[in-house]
């Protein structure tokens, strides 16, 4: 049996109440399926914002079931309708799980699509472009392991591409992808030779996207269509993504910082170097291949391009030298002139004029099998990164933050907007499109003004705070223990805290989440919890892959994981093994990092109170998301336990508490409660 949904929106959207209803249309299709009052009024609401194109914002606790809530309305509508997610697994989730229960259960014909960045899939052309060249110029060393490593990788890969049907390189990745030719086998945009591709009828980037314009639910994520936003920006409208008529974005709490990536500048070391390496490379295959098609005057101009990048790798290496023994210096404006400057001006013209010859190579070049396009490629690669530069050295926009980010391997100078709400209001949100915006956390007390400010929506809108369904006052408990004042007798605080998580550890028989604030009291508790020899596995981030600690957490119930802030979101471990979230402080936003003292400064020079209207809600944003990863399912049960004393000696404590989904009013500062709770199961 399955559940007929109509064509078209009724004028009384309540016609639709029976499909999601308790002894519904989807109750009497599947036995197993579970109503709930919370999903019924998010499918509603979708289905108004989708029936009248609104914007529409409902923040919907865990276990609302928001997935069928906004597919349903998009399959009734017969809209183009994208669903974008912030993180990829969700993406894959939806297409793969939720999709496949619709078309199960649900009486509708569509078409999906799943489409993620260029850099997933396999260029063709590159990959027979590097067979190529290695039949033409041989390896260096043809008998050692490390030749013999990548000719056995590039057979396999061709034999995995003529197999392939989506080209998507994670299909090989676990076996390959430390192996050059790997990490030479995508293209970007500028680098996508398009109709003109000798390969173009089997591209499997051409494939998706012929999926993607097909289809009538198109899932991407965050990233991709904030990439998109951009080009399109610079392309007078022309995307990678086709067009769309509604868009869902699920996980909406990260669409502020996907979009402050992608409205950034930047100029990598590490991008400057693997553009003038390729050059390099073109430039060998050319005088291998072609030494008697090419002019004096073309053999000339390759000349000077390899003495510029001679000297463009001197200047980027001097760059980055300044800087690799620092992990992260950031700055903010204005600068102050200095060497380090003049060595940018000098790097800017060596890439315009590298650019320039880059051109005439194009010219002297262009019937010799796609050189010419190449050399344009990389030319206008090395435009944008002589822009970029210029625009970051010269730092004169108070809308942006200017920084230098330096590790072993790369340095990345970065200008990054203080605010993209106007970037997302115009080229966005002034669009007369359905869009729906939802989340776990996106209000405070149920007032979506903050997100709203973030995103730069004015335009009308309609807001929806569902609570969870799950029963939070039976099935967890609050534990504030008393502790000293984590920054007035910060040295006490940090001499108790490790003794109060061991109590809790043994209290809950392991199996608990314990999240801090900084990597320096999370190595700290580590080392100490290590030599208490807990009959528990320690696990810690950075030991590892941040999906095999999960894998290893969900599997080995009784373990324990530490981890910072990027685990405060993100974690589904439903059942046992996650019985309990610790958290060390409250997590407000890092005084010294020069965006929120930039974000701050805005606040404040605006007559604002940058507190209680940026630090506040940042931190009751996160810790809602971290206390979120404690029930994941309608049997879980756990303990959360918040060492922070402000909690309840500060005003603004309870605040923060009011906006947790916990039953904060009944909160314990006894241990004993804490064993007694877990002694009931």
């Amino acid at each position: 049996m399955r559940v007929s949904i109509p064509n078209a929106f009724p004028s009384d959207l309540r016609d639709l109440e029976y499909i999601l209803k308790k002894d519904g249309a989807l109750s009497k299709a599947w036995p197993d399926f579970e109503p709930r009052e919370a999903q019924q009024k998010m499918f509603l609401e979708v289905s108004r914002a989708f029936k009248h194109s609104d914007i529409s914002i409902i923040e919907a606790g865990t276990g609302t079931g928001k997935t069928l809530a906004y597919l349903l309305p998009a399959l009734i509508s017969g809209k183009k309708t994208f669903i974008s997610t912030g993180l990829k697994n969700l993406q894959e989730q939806i297409f793969h799980k939720d999709l496949e229960f619709i078309r199960q259960y649900i009486d509708r014909d569509f078409k999906a699509a799943i489409v993620k960045g260029r850099e997933n899939y396999l260029c063709l052309r590159r990959l027979k472009a590097i067979a190529v060249s290695l039949d033409e110029r041989g390896d260096l060393f043809p008998d050692d392991d490390y030749a013999q490593a990548r000719r056995f990788a590039l057979k396999t890969l061709q034999s995995w591409a003529a197999r392939s049907v989506v080209g998507e390189l994670a299909e090989v990745a676990g076996r390959y992808e430390k192996t050059p030719p790997f990490d030479q086998l995508t293209s970007s945009g500028r680098q996508c030779l398009g109709q003109s591709c000798s390969e173009r009828e089997n591209c499997f980037i051409a494939r998706v996207r012929q999926r993607a314009q097909e289809a009538d639910l198109v899932l991407v994520n965050h990233h991709l269509f904030m990439a998109d936003l951009r080009i399109r920006e610079q392309l007078a409208g022309y995307g990678f993504l086709p067009d769309w008529e509604a868009i869902v974005f699920d996980e909406a709490h990260l669409l502020e910082n996907t979009a402050t990536q992608y409205f950034s500048r930047d100029f990598s070391t590490q991008k400057a170097f693997a553009t003038v390496e390729a050059i390099s490379g073109l430039i060998e295959d050319l005088k291998t291949a072609n030494q008697d098609k090419i002019s004096d005057k073309g053999i000339q101009t390759l000349k000077s391009v390899e003495d510029l990048i001679e000297a463009i790798s001197g200047e980027v290496i001097k760059i980055h030298n300044n800087h690799q023994n620092q992990r992260e210096t950031s700055f903010l404006w204005p600068l102050e002139e200095s060497q380090w400057t003049a060595d940018h001006r000098e790097l800017r013209e060596s890439l315009l004029a590298l650019q320039f010859n880059l051109e005439k190579c194009a010219i002297a070049t262009h019937n010799l099998e796609k050189a010419g396009e190449d050399f344009k490629t990389h030319a206008e690669t090395l435009d944008e990164l002589a822009e970029n530069l210029h625009f970051i050295a010269s730092n004169e926009d108070p809308g942006y933050v200017y920084q230098v980010r330096a590790t072993g391997e790369e340095t990345t100078l970065a200008a990054v907007p203080i605010n993209v709400s106007n970037f997302l209001k115009a080229k966005l949100f002034k669009l007369d499109k359905t869009i729906i915006l939802t989340s776990a956390t996106l209000g405070l007390m149920g007032e979506m003004d903050y997100f709203r400010r973030q995103l730069g929506i004015e335009t009308a809108f309609q807001a929806l705070s569902l609570a969870s369904p799950f029963d939070f006052a039976k099935n967890s408990l609050l534990y504030l223990p008393n502790m000293p004042h984590p920054t007035r007798k910060r040295e006490e605080f940090q001499r108790l805290l490790p003794g109060k998580i061991l109590e809790i550890l043994r209290a809950t028989q392991g199996r608990a989440l314990v999240l801090f604030t900084s990597y320096a009291e999370m190595n700290s508790v580590h080392n100490i919890l290590i030599r208490a020899k807990l009959p528990y596995p320690l696990l810690i981030q950075g030991a590892g892959p941040r999906g095999k600690l999960l894998e290893d957490f969900r599997d080995r119930i009784d373990s324990v994981l530490l981890a910072t802030k990027s685990f405060f979101q993100g974690v589904d471990v439903p059942g046992e093994s996650l019985s309990a979230v610790i958290i060390d402080r409250i997590p407000f936003p890092q005084r010294g990092n020069p965006m929120v003292i930039a974000k701050k400064r805005l606040i404040d020079s605006q007559g604002g109170r940058s507190f209680t209207e940026y630090d506040l809600p940042e931190a009751i944003f996160l810790l809602k998301q971290a206390v979120g990863r404690l029930i994941r399912s309608k049997s879980d049960r756990g303990v959360v336990a918040l060492m922070d004393s402000r909690l309840t000696s500060e005003s603004y404590g309870f605040k923060i508490l009011r906006n947790l989904p916990l039953p904060s009013q009944a909160f314990t500062r006894e241990i004993g409660a804490v064993e007694e709770f877990f002694g009931s199961w």
